[in-house]
């Protein structure tokens, strides 16, 4: 993580029309049932409510990943 974080850093920071600034460390969690998986992407997919983009997570276009529907992750994990 630290040489993927140090080179893409150094390729933003040659280009000035990305403001892209790494925060210092990263954070893991082991998931150990489906009740964090549940939690941690529930977490993960408020990202942008909580930065203010869209006040709710489903109105940000940039969440999800092409063969799942985040709706339907949420619904089957456990809360």
């Amino acid at each position: 993580m630290k040489g993927f974080k140090q080179l893409s850093g150094y390729w933003l920071g040659q280009r000035p029309e990305y403001r892209c600034v790494w925060q210092k460390d990263f954070y893991d969690h082991v998931t150990r049932s489906n009740r964090d998986v549940g939690s941690q992407a529930r977490y993960i997919v408020n990202n942008p409510v909580r930065a203010g983009l869209v006040t709710r997570w489903d109105e940000y276009p940039y969440s999800g990943a092409f063969p799942h529907d985040l709706r339907d992750i949420l619904a089957s994990a456990s809360e």
